[in-house]
């Protein structure tokens, strides 16, 4: 679907979900293949500092007795 969009392709949904799909696909289309990389790494960093965060200050132990 990016390559489709970078190469000038426009890429119709069909199914069930296709309100979805073609929701996503004109995203993909208007931020281009640059932008939605961009969006992944931000969000791999995200996920790596919350697990590094966590890693640091784990949860409280709580022992019964």
């Amino acid at each position: 679907m990016g390559l489709d969009a970078h190469n000038g392709g426009h890429y119709v949904a069909t199914g069930r979900r296709r309100g979805i799909g073609q929701l996503l696909a004109d995203a993909v289309e208007a931020i281009g293949l640059t932008g939605v990389t961009l969006i992944g790494v931000l969000g791999l960093i995200i996920m790596i500092y919350i697990t590094y965060k966590r890693y640091n200050n784990p949860a409280l132990e709580v022992k019964y007795s």
